[in-house]
This record gives structure tokens, C-alpha cells and sequence, in this order.
């Protein structure tokens, strides 16, 4: 299931290891698709390993997620 972005909000983490690596990037760059454009292969890894690795980090929920998800549950009965 990919919840990153749709439930779960990586920028921050994104953006903090891309720049303990020495890459700065913008927020509107660390999506998963784009994220790979501005990063060479190992270190995109690298900051892949460090989201969702052995030990996934704890994020945010993206804005609005909460809200959408209980409207979902009340509409369908969960």
C-alpha cells in the first residue's frame, strides 16, 4: 500500500537527509517521482533507506488525511 503522500508526509525527512548528504532541495522536489530527478541513484537511495528502513521514521499525516479518512469511514459504515 503507498500511503507516502497520499496519507503519510516524508518531505521533512526527505529534505533533512538529502541535506545531511549535501544535496539541498525545494519541497515541491522530494516526491517520489520527481525526488529522483535531482538526486544521483545512491544518494536517492540513501534517503530511502532512511525514510523506510528497518526502522520507519515517524511523519505527519499529509493535511487533510484525518479528516478525508473518517468522512470515508462514516460514509461507507467502517
Amino acid at each position: 500500500m503507498d500511503l507516502d503522500g497520499v496519507i503519510i508526509d516524508h518531505t521533512s525527512s526527505r529534505l533533512r537527509r538529502a541535506k545531511e548528504l549535501g544535496y539541498v532541495l525545494k519541497p515541491e522536489n522530494t516526491s517520489s517521482e520527481i525526488i529522483k530527478q535531482h538526486l544521483p541513484l545512491d544518494v536517492h537511495k540513501e534517503v530511502q533507506r532512511y525514510i523506510y528502513g528497518p526502522a520507519p521514521l515517524q511523519a505527519p499525516p499529509m493535511k487533510g488525511a484525518v479528516k478525508h479518512i473518517g468522512e470515508l469511514a462514516r460514509d461507507h459504515d467502517l
